[in-house]
């Protein structure tokens, strides 16, 4: 086993949880790519097959962005020098792709101090499936378990990817899970696996494993919380909930945490929810995380002029975020306002068409409304 698993597993953990709100991860389409992201993965030696395409393009535009960033994550796979060379010459042509070449040049530095290839495999795989990759990340990861067929982290990033492609997932989270039941990862995205399929109750004991190696992780425990009310187990998820409470009582975080599991599962709302939701703006009261949540209990609770405050003062300290006006729109198509509920969901797809709550938007307008999009 790899002395760097646990690194891998924690840079998991913020983008598993995230992939917990939706089924996949939509790819950000401001990014130029092939259709689906799949042309151009690499054959069974690793090296690119739709490079002379690439090249083709390069060839008459040497400056082209999308086409030195395609290429530079082909690369990135066999020969993370030759990648180099074409993530230089996208950043020259568009800046704005510095996030997404930094993780992959952060995944292949770390990965190199393994002497273990498949390590820097694994790595790349998770990396390029954050960023919604997921044909390069399949393949990676599929190099990985060829290289070291028993590394159990490779095997279940590779069940990540196989989900993502709509492929059956089970051997490959299976088999991590047999050659190492104890894995981080292994047990997280198995865990995600059955939450997928409407399981929770095979959920739970994995992520109570995972857990154990990483006691204090509130995000794992919220998610436990979260779980728990799927199975069900209502009482449990807010008994859980609430000892995070009692252990951190001047954390916003964990207040918040209580009023959004209230908030989801229509939950004591009026008795937890609501109180959580101020309690958490009274201790943080220029988080918009906070004022968005507080915002929604008004909301739930039918409290429409408090709401719309709430909303308010959360978009105002982050605009960039497309929540409040989601759910102003939702507040006003409930009020009967559809010009202001048009606006405001419009809004909040444009701030993010590629997030799932930008498609909620959307998916919301065209139910309502003619040429939503």
């Amino acid at each position: 086993m790899l002395s760097h698993t646990k690194k891998i597993s924690q840079i998991l953990i913020v983008v598993l949880l995230t992939l917990l709100a939706s089924a996949c991860t939509v790819k950000d389409s401001s990014v130029p790519d092939v259709e689906n992201g799949s042309a151009g993965v690499p054959d069974s030696t690793g090296g690119p097959t739709a490079e002379p395409d690439w090249e083709a393009t390069l060839s008459a535009d040497l400056s082209d962005a999308g086409a030195n960033y395609q290429l530079g994550l082909l690369y990135s796979i066999s020969e993370p020098e030759k990648a180099e060379q074409y993530f230089t010459a996208a950043l020259a042509g568009d800046p704005n792709l510095s996030p997404r070449i930094a993780r992959i040049r952060d995944a292949s530095r770390v990965g190199e101090l393994s002497e273990n290839p498949a390590y820097r495999l694994t790595l790349l795989g998770q990396a390029l499936g954050a960023l919604g990759e997921w044909d390069l990340a399949h393949r990676a990861l599929e190099l990985a378990v060829e290289t070291d067929p028993a590394y159990a982290e490779a095997w279940a990033y590779l069940g990540e990817a196989q989900q993502h492609l709509g492929e059956d997932a089970v051997k490959a989270l299976t088999t991590a899970l047999e050659l190492d039941p104890q894995s981080y990862s292994a047990n997280l995205l198995m865990a995600l696996y059955w939450r997928r399929n409407d399981q929770p109750g095979e959920a739970l004991p994995l992520l109570l494993t995972a857990a154990e190696q990483d006691p204090n992780n509130l995000t794992l425990k919220e998610d436990i919380a979260h779980t728990y009310a799927e199975a069900g187990e209502l009482e449990t998820s807010l008994t859980l909930l609430q000892e995070i409470i009692d252990k951190n009582p001047e954390l916003s975080a964990s207040w918040q945490m209580l009023a959004r599991l209230c908030l989801t599962y229509d939950l004591k709302i009026d008795e937890v929810g609501l109180p959580a939701a101020r309690q958490a703006v009274l201790l943080a009261e220029d988080d918009p995380g906070a004022l968005l949540l507080l915002g929604r209990a008004y909301f739930q609770t039918g409290n429409l002029s408090l709401a719309i405050r709430f909303f308010n003062q959360a978009s105002t300290l982050d605009p960039a975020s497309p929540d409040p006006h989601y759910y102003l729109g939702l507040l006003y198509l409930n009020q009967g306002s559809s010009e202001s509920a048009q606006a405001e969901l419009s809004l909040a797809y444009q701030l993010a068409p590629t997030e799932v709550i930008g498609q909620q938007a959307l998916d919301t307008l065209n139910q309502y409304f003619d040429n939503g999009d």
